[in-house]
């Protein structure tokens, strides 16, 4: 069994340092002091031919003792001040620190065991100021996604109200169509509860584990996602132009289909509350340089440009964060009442 030896202590050894040198000093004060009585009495003697009484000698040294002491008290106090005072900047940091001041830092100075507690303090201040950084992050980060995916559940819940209200409303033509509506309908509120799904799963799954990207044909999926969008959009009055330059090459993407549906629920609802109903939305997809890339352009309403009506930043934050997750990249531009959008996704 090995035994480990304790390395002395650089703080005690300071000390016996400071005190050795303290009665350095005393004692060679008591000396100094010892030889200039002694010439100040020899001198008196000499000029007043008379001797000191020994009373008198006894007393001056006394005297030159006590002095030494106190000469060696007061350089010892000198030499403690330094650390007592270290110490004392070393409380009030701590207690900056636990009234919440978790950037304030201790300036080290020395080599001793005062100087290790300085530095263990500013290390354990620092661990903690990241945790509070990285707690608040998160909550951040978690109030934002549901935020997101409130703003996300109102497309297909707009998409619902509409389908029931054309029923209700009797704007179909016959039942066949009637049929269709409750079917869309059906599916957007599917939709809906997938999404309350998957935020239910978000909040209990560790934020590690990621769900794993799906590799999907982009022909078919492109197909069925212009279908719903351009069938949605003219049942809501606009007109739409697919612009879908691929030969009917095929080609395949890594996604969450989740989230891509999600990004293009956000796309509709955006041209819902913002584009003019009176331009036609032009949507193009095109494959250059192994990635996907999706345009969509639209004319913006005069309310819009007035600012009558609520941004539309938070959906297209959630639009760029989901594309992100998925490796790819978002650009938004607005210029000249026109908005643009292009989402670039790698191609497999």
């Amino acid at each position: 069994m090995l035994i480990r030896k304790e390395k002395p202590s650089k703080l005690l050894l300071i000390l016996f340092e400071y005190f050795g040198f303290s009665v350095l000093c005393g004692f060679a004060s008591i000396l100094f002091f010892s030889w200039a009585a002694e010439v100040i009495i020899e001198n008196y003697e000499i000029g007043a031919e008379a001797d000191v009484m020994i009373q008198t000698e006894y007393w001056i040294s006394i005297v030159i003792i006590c002095s030494g002491i106190l000469l060696a008290v007061f350089i010892l106090f000198l030499l403690f001040q330094k650390k007592f005072s270290y110490m004392i900047e070393i409380s009030k940091a701590v207690e900056e620190m636990e009234a919440g001041n978790l950037s304030k830092r201790i300036e080290i100075t020395g080599d001793d065991e005062l100087a290790d507690l300085a530095a263990r303090i500013n290390s354990l201040a620092k661990t903690v100021e990241e945790a509070f950084q990285v707690s608040d992050q998160m909550k951040q980060e978690r109030s934002q996604a549901i935020a997101s995916l409130s703003h996300d559940i109102r497309t297909p819940l707009t998409a619902v109200m509409s389908y029931v209200q054309f029923i209700r409303d009797e704007q179909y033509s016959d039942v066949k169509q009637v049929r269709l509506y409750a079917e869309k309908a059906y599916e957007k509120a599917y939709r809906m509860k997938e999404m309350a799904d998957n935020l239910f799963e978000n909040c209990v799954r560790d934020m590690e584990h990621q769900k794993p990207l799906e590799k999907v044909d982009g022909n078919s999926f492109l197909k069925q996602a212009f279908f719903d969008i351009t069938d949605f959009l003219e049942d809501s009055g606009f007109m739409v132009s697919i612009d879908c330059i691929l030969d009917e090459m095929p080609f395949f993407i890594e996604i969450d289909r989740g989230k891509v549906e999600r990004v293009f629920d956000n796309i509709i609802s955006n041209i819902e509350k913002y584009a003019d109903p009176s331009q036609p939305i032009k949507i193009q997809a095109i494959i250059s340089e192994n990635q996907l890339i999706l345009r969509q352009e639209n004319a913006v309403i005069e309310k819009y440009l007035r600012g009558e009506v609520e941004s539309h930043f938070l959906g297209l934050k959630g639009v760029r964060k989901m594309i992100e997750e998925i490796g790819g990249t978002v650009l938004v531009e607005e210029q000249n009442r026109i908005f643009r959008l292009e989402i670039a996704i790698p191609i497999c």
